[in-house]
């Protein structure tokens, strides 16, 4: 079901002024407005919710098509019927399962029964070593653009909704960072119908991509696409999209010099006190080609991101996780897109700049008349703690 609301959002194909407020019906018969759908908080749950009767409510909801490739949906008061089959219990299903409800932090384990998993885990090849992950070669470069070199931030992959390979699924484009040779770490939003990632990409229009600099031609292998085996997603369904998801991939991955795993913050008695991070993704405004991108983010108050959304916080303090907000530096030249969620929050440390993942994005913030993109406005997502460690220890698998 969701895939076929996934297939419909990949053909919008209106484009409609930010500046004019279209009234509409809801499927209830209820007067309202047209608005993001990621501006509705019930509708945002019950697509979350994966249950039949809910995901199709969000269908019949849909309209006007797309305001610049976002979801427009009739939002209306929110339905009891509709509301009460989204948080109910589900069943498994059989793509995507659900592990065990988080543990409160006072139950968390203790850091070191973390390390010692975490090492046993190293040991069995679940996870790469620290002496191998989050490097890449290009450390030492020095960033005068948006965009990266062809070989940097190699654990990034870019996840598809869709077999077709046209590239108008700009709009719903999703990332997602390797954390081993068989698994992808994402936002349960970029989860629910992944079927194949992209491994190795630079620019979303090419399978080669080429640097040229002084008379030497670098280009990358060809892109490595794999389809998505199992989605295994944290937490509850009814957290929407602010929640954890695994993908295991159909087969083993074979690293290169543009194919690495990045590094999970296991020791987190040595994670640094973070002001900024980095974030990366091919998030457009169009379906022109994309190249990676490299952006600065300055780590801010949570009422920074809730002040824009007033559903925000109710949603937050709903899931229960350890959320992050960011706004750009102010010389920022690039800009983030709504289809960036999904991506990692990145930090590197010593000087060998190995890299960690702090956190994933899940909501890229911008206003009707800024065709989906902005370098001034605030990005959220999920920060990785030790329940999200114990979690992925206790997910993975051959």
């Amino acid at each position: 079901m969701l895939l076929t609301v996934w297939f419909v959002f990949t053909l919008c194909l209106f484009t409609v002024t930010g500046a004019i407020v279209y009234p509409c019906k809801t499927p209830d018969d209820d007067p309202s407005y047209c608005v993001s759908l990621f501006s509705c908080p019930h509708l945002m749950k019950a697509l979350g919710s994966l249950e039949p009767i809910a995901v199709d409510y969000v269908r019949q909801s849909m309209c006007l098509g797309c305001d610049a490739g976002d979801f427009m949906v009739c939002c209306g008061t929110p339905n009891e019927d509709i509301t009460r089959a989204a948080i109910k219990p589900k069943n498994p299903v059989t793509k995507q399962t659900t592990s065990k409800p988080k543990t409160a932090p006072t139950t968390q384990p203790p850091e070191t029964e973390l390390m010692d998993r975490f090492n046993e885990a190293v040991q069995q090849r679940l996870l790469p070593d620290f002496k191998y992950c989050g490097f890449q070669h290009t450390d030492d470069r020095v960033h005068d653009s948006p965009n990266t070199a062809i070989d940097e931030f190699p654990w990034l992959v870019h996840i598809r909704f869709s077999h077709m390979e046209y590239e108008g699924q700009y709009a719903d484009r999703c990332n997602g960072v390797l954390i081993n040779n068989r698994y992808v770490l994402t936002n349960a939003y970029c989860g629910t119908e992944a079927i194949k990632v992209k491994l190795g990409e630079y620019n979303t229009n090419k399978s080669v991509s080429c640097d040229i600099a002084a008379n030497l031609e670098d280009c990358t292998d060809p892109v490595l696409d794999l389809p998505v085996e199992e989605i295994i997603r944290d937490g509850k369904q009814a957290n929407g999209p602010y929640d954890f998801a695994l993908l295991r991939l159909n087969q083993t991955v074979p690293f290169s010099d543009f194919i690495r795993p990045i590094c999970l913050p296991v020791e987190q008695a040595k994670r640094p006190n973070l002001h900024s991070v980095v974030i990366s993704g091919w998030g457009a405004s169009d379906n022109s080609g994309v190249p990676k991108k490299r952006l600065i983010y300055n780590i801010v108050e949570d009422n920074e991101c809730y002040k824009e959304e007033s559903w925000l916080e109710g949603n937050i303090k709903f899931a229960n996780v350890s959320f992050v907000c960011t706004k750009p530096v102010s010389d920022q030249v690039g800009k983030a897109c709504t289809s960036e969620h999904g991506g990692p929050f990145m930090y590197d440390v010593s000087r060998r700049h190995q890299w960690f993942v702090d956190g994933i994005i899940v909501n890229v913030m911008y206003k009707g008349n800024e065709n989906m993109c902005s370098k001034h406005n605030p990005v959220n997502g999920i920060k990785i703690t030790e329940d999200t460690i114990d979690w992925i220890l206790s997910t993975i698998r051959p």
